[in-house]
């Protein structure tokens, strides 16, 4: 190799390196304001007062649900978080987000949307009598749900609106292991 192919060569390191070196340099210092980008805390950074209300099932209300799901607006989640957007219209005015609590646990879940008439309700599945049940634990948009007594079985989160629809949604939720108390 000659020596002004490889005196070319340093060169073009020695290039590169100061570029790299003053492009860190300049974003280092840059202030940034994340307000403008509308960024919001993760559940994990935010303080989260957790209910110790147990679900109460209206068994009054009973919904009825085919396992498995069978309809666009039923969907089967697997694992302990979840994190998906949808919308509701006319002809799927509701889902329905069903889970399994393989041991008793804690649930944290949201609703994001811009329509304040969303609402996410937890439901108990009855598998055998294909019904889904209402429970007292349910939230709106911009409140996260905190609730350390889920108890071990089938689970739904069901989305709906008390009037308006058209309007996306973020459905968020987390089980977290933990030991719940006997009443």
């Amino acid at each position: 190799m000659s020596i002004k192919r490889k005196s070319s060569i340093i060169v073009f390191i020695i290039t590169l390196m100061v570029g790299l070196f003053s492009l860190s340099l300049t974003t280092y210092g840059a202030e940034v304001d994340f307000k403008a980008f509308n960024v919001k805390p993760h559940l994990s950074n935010q303080n989260v007062e957790f209910s110790d209300e147990v679900p109460v099932l209206d068994k009054t209300k009973g919904v009825p649900v085919k396992k498995p799901a069978s309809i666009n607006s039923n969907y089967n989640i697997s694992g302990d978080r979840m994190f998906f957007n949808d919308s509701l219209v006319e002809t799927d005015p509701d889902d329905f987000w069903f889970f399994n609590a393989s041991d008793d646990r804690s649930i944290l879940f949201e609703i994001e949307t811009d329509n304040p008439d969303y609402v996410v309700e937890l439901y108990k599945v009855d598998w055998e009598t294909e019904t889904a049940y209402p429970t007292s634990i349910s939230g709106s948009p911009g409140n996260i749900v905190a609730n350390s007594q889920l108890i071990a079985g089938d689970w739904a989160l069901r989305v709906y609106s008390t009037e308006t629809m058209g309007d996306n949604y973020t459905i968020k939720r987390m089980q977290l292991i933990h030991q719940v108390q006997q009443v």
